[in-house]
């Protein structure tokens, strides 16, 4: 059962979007289906004639991704190993990764304030390639992140002083603009991306590319198919695939339409961002001259301490938060041969340790998500979960028919599939069905030949659920492990009604939890303490304060026998997200840590898929998505 409250919020709302644009969209759609044109089709060239006409711009060419757009224009350059391209640091890995692709090396440049590319660094930048003579300087791409323009102003000059040709990345950017000059209207060559989650996006991937040079536009139009010339068994070059599926073109054609008004929706939601977090954050500097696109809204904490608590607190208000980019490009593994040391580009190593976006997008309100809109999201999802049961939006009153104490004004959403389980209970019958030998010490893991020493023993396979211990499990042994302790504390209460097994369970706004057990028995709880360690002391004080908040929905809490106070240790990681897999360089050695509060229903699956991982099964779930290598990394 949950209370009314701002929360649940969608980060970037394509649904709400669709809504808006349903019948056009799906006509499209139906359209391309029906005219069997899948690839290059005419809406195609339709949307590249329109983005031309919208950016200012002689031409435009679409293709596959914003990846494939910068690899395109890069190959068009013709970037050779000596070559070298400057990027910025703090921004997405494709914008550094491209030059690589095509046989150049990126020279990385700090940022400035802004969060763009530090015209000053990278003058610093181009005059050391230039002063050690390993390198040809080639190229600049900037990128307009976030939604901001580069600062052109400063750059354009110093590209046209060493002789360098500009690369805009405005896969952010696109409707943004500088002095009235839309974003990608500003390099020797521009590119976007049409990811879902930009200002313009698609329901897949695509990109697109500007240019006002005709022999340059000619060239990529050629190697977007495989270096086509004549015809498409005529290869006079070395290209790649990078077409733009019709379907793609036909939405963004639609979107297309309505993106001046989503422009300016999203100015509207920035403006009251800034408005309301301007004395507590860092906000986003746009100038007077410039015009945001708002791909992302960023704010800056004081230090990473600070803001993983901010992230913290606002997940349990039901608010997603991501961090663009946690780690800056020349800190990545892939560039460590780069030789860049850790004071170099030092404004962005410490920006990358303070930055958060909030959810932006163009239908955001201040009083988001109400308990209508909640349900409506939960019956969407009921298909892939009909554990969710049914699902109900309930008076005051008629809570009080199954709970008689319950004294919360506002309506509730109670979903009937709802449950509970006693923790510790439920691990030891897991315990006793596996029959496995538990050992409980604090133990070591040790490298012996081809085997792993465990308390001695050996084994060949290790599978390490150490929770937030893992650490010094695996520190010892050379690595870096993003996992820190979280403190949890709750309570156990007994009322008078011993009618609490019918009980749902309640979960108003926060982090409280009300849950009810047979016989009267209630717990309450429970806390998310980032900052105790590994501290397992009890703190009333704090328990009294989640007691007093439960009483206002539960009146028997007040006068009801404390029966147990618990605490344990959870753990998290940086961004507060799991992760398993095989730890990099041990072989068959298993690690799944960052479970944080969720390890009863999250733990099992994580277990079967780590089981599959061992016997060489298929998995359900992809371990992509909570990948061991960012989390456990071996140390310089």
């Amino acid at each position: 059962m949950f209370s009314d409250k701002e929360g649940n919020v969608d980060f970037i709302d394509l649904g709400r979007q669709y809504d808006v644009i349903k019948d056009k969209i799906d006509i499209a759609i139906k359209n391309v289906v029906e005219s069997h044109c899948f690839i290059m089709g005419p809406e195609v060239l339709e949307l590249e004639d329109k983005l031309a006409k919208f950016v200012g711009r002689k031409y435009c060419l679409t293709c596959a991704n914003g990846t494939d757009a910068i690899q395109i224009a890069l190959m068009a350059y013709d970037i050779k190993k000596e070559d070298a391209v400057f990027v910025p640091s703090f921004t997405f890995f494709a914008t550094a990764e491209t030059v690589s692709l095509v046989g150049g090396t990126p020279i990385f440049v700090d940022t400035d304030s802004d969060y763009n590319m530090s015209a000053e660094s990278l003058e610093t930048e181009i005059k050391r390639v230039i002063s050690e003579g390993k390198l040809n300087p080639k190229g600049i791409i900037p990128v307009d992140l976030f939604g901001r323009s580069a600062n052109y102003d400063v750059i354009l000059p110093i590209a046209k002083k060493y002789g360098l040709f500009l690369l805009e990345d405005a896969a952010q950017g696109l409707g943004g603009s500088l002095h009235g000059k839309r974003n990608g209207a500003f390099g020797d060559v521009s590119t976007t991306s049409f990811f879902p989650a930009k200002p313009l996006g698609c329901y897949g991937d695509g990109g697109a590319i500007f240019t006002d040079d005709d022999e340059l536009f000619t060239k990529m139009k050629s190697i977007r198919v495989h270096g086509m010339g004549a015809d498409r068994y005529d290869n006079i070059r070395i290209g790649i695939n990078g077409r733009m599926d019709t379907i793609q073109a036909a939405v963004v054609l639609v979107k297309l339409d309505i993106f001046e008004k989503e422009l300016d929706a999203r100015q509207k939601v920035a403006a009251w961002y800034s408005e309301e977090l301007k004395d507590t954050f860092i906000i986003p500097e746009v100038d007077q001259e410039y015009f945001s696109a708002w791909a992302q809204y960023t704010l800056r904490a004081k230090n990473e301490e600070e803001r993983s608590k901010i992230i913290q607190g606002m997940k349990e208000e039901g608010i997603p938060v991501m961090i663009y980019y946690p780690i800056p490009l020349h800190e990545q593994t892939a560039y460590k041969n780069l030789g860049y040391n850790g004071t170099r580009l030092s404004r962005c190593s410490e920006i990358a340790k303070q930055v958060f976006s909030l959810p932006m997008h163009p239908y955001l309100k201040k009083d988001e998500v109400k308990l209508p809109e909640l349900k409506e999201l939960a019956e969407s999802r009921m298909e892939l979960s009909p554990m969710i049961g049914e699902l109900k939006l309930l008076s005051k009153e008629d809570v009080q028919k199954v709970i008689p104490s319950f004294d919360n004004n506002g309506d509730v959403l109670y979903a009937s599939g709802g449950g509970r389980v006693e923790g510790e209970r439920f691990v030891n019958i897991l315990l006793e069905a596996s029959k496995a030998k538990v050992v409980n010490k604090k133990v070591s893991l040790e490298l012996a030949g081809d085997k792993y020493l465990v308390d001695n023993k050996g084994f060949d396979i290790v599978v390490l659920a150490t929770g937030a211990w893992l650490k010094d499990v695996l520190e010892p042994l050379g690595f870096a492990v993003d996992v820190r302790p979280q403190k949890g504390q709750l309570r156990d209460y007994k009322i008078k009604d011993n009618n609490t097994g019918a009980y749902p369970v309640i979960m108003p706004e926060g982090e409280l939890d009300i849950i009810p057990f047979e016989n009267g028995v209630v717990s309450v709880g429970a806390t998310h303490e980032n900052d105790m360690g590994f501290d397992l002391e009890v703190d009333k004080e704090q328990l009294d304060t989640f007691g007093n908040k439960a009483q206002q929905f539960l009146k028997e809490l007040a006068d009801a026998q404390i029966i147990n106070e618990r605490v344990g240790i959870r753990a998290y990681t940086s961004d507060y997200s799991p992760f398993y897999g095989e730890v990099p360089t041990l072989k068959n050695v298993f690690a799944a840590s960052g479970l944080g509060s969720s390890g009863l229903t999250t733990g099992p699956i994580i277990g079967y898929s780590i089981a599959n991982m061992i016997l060489g099964r298929e998995n359900e779930l992809d371990s992509q998505d909570y990948d061991i290598s960012s989390y456990i990394t071996v140390k310089d």
